[in-house]
C-alpha cells in the first residue's frame, strides 16, 4: 500500500477531537459538507467522510464519536475476520511535512495502526508532494516496490 498525504482515519479522528491546529487546518471541510447543491461532484468525497470536524475542541467534546469500523465495514458483502481499522501489509507513506491541511501530528502513533510502515518525511512538502517533488516520490515508490517483490 502505498499512501500520499492521506491520514488514517483513526488518527485522523484523534487530530480532530484534540488538536486544534488540526481543527483549524481542517475547516475548509466543514464548508465541503455545509456546500449547498450544485456543488462539484469531489465534494462528495467530504460529505461521506464519516469523520465531520468540529470548529472548536470545545465543539469536539460534544460531537458523537463515530464508529468508524462499523461504517467502513457497512456496505461490505462478507464481513472481514475483523474489522480492525489495523493495517498489516507493508505500507509505504510519504508525507509533505509542511502540508496546510494534514499536519505532522497525523504520523504520531501511525505505527500503531500499521506497523509495517516506512514513512518517508519530505520536510519542505506540502499536501501534492508527488507534484511538488516527482523524483523523490518516484524514487522511494520504486525503492519500496523493489524491495516488496524481492
Amino acid at each position: 500500500m502505498i499512501i500520499l498525504n492521506a491520514p488514517h482515519p483513526a488518527i485522523f479522528l484523534r487530530e480532530v477531537r484534540n488538536s486544534a491546529a488540526q481543527i483549524q487546518a481542517s475547516q475548509y471541510e466543514r464548508d465541503y459538507n455545509a456546500a449547498i447543491a450544485p456543488y462539484p461532484s469531489w465534494y462528495n468525497y467530504s460529505r461521506a467522510d464519516p469523520i465531520k470536524v468540529p470548529s472548536s475542541i470545545s465543539d469536539a467534546a460534544h460531537t458523537e464519536m463515530p464508529d468508524l469500523a462499523a461504517i467502513f465495514f457497512a456496505d461490505v458483502a462478507e464481513p472481514p475476520a475483523t474489522t480492525s481499522l489495523r493495517v498489516d501489509v507493508p505500507t509505504l507513506v510519504l508525507w509533505g511535512m509542511q502540508d496546510p491541511h494534514c499536519l505532522p501530528g497525523q504520523l504520531d502513533n501511525l505505527h500503531d495502526y500499521a506497523p509495517n510502515a516506512i514513512v518517508v518525511r519530505i520536510e519542505d512538502g506540502g499536501h501534492d508532494p508527488m507534484q511538488s517533488h516527482p523524483m523523490l516520490v518516484n524514487r522511494a515508490i520504486r525503492d519500496f516496490l523493489r524491495r516488496e517483490h524481492h
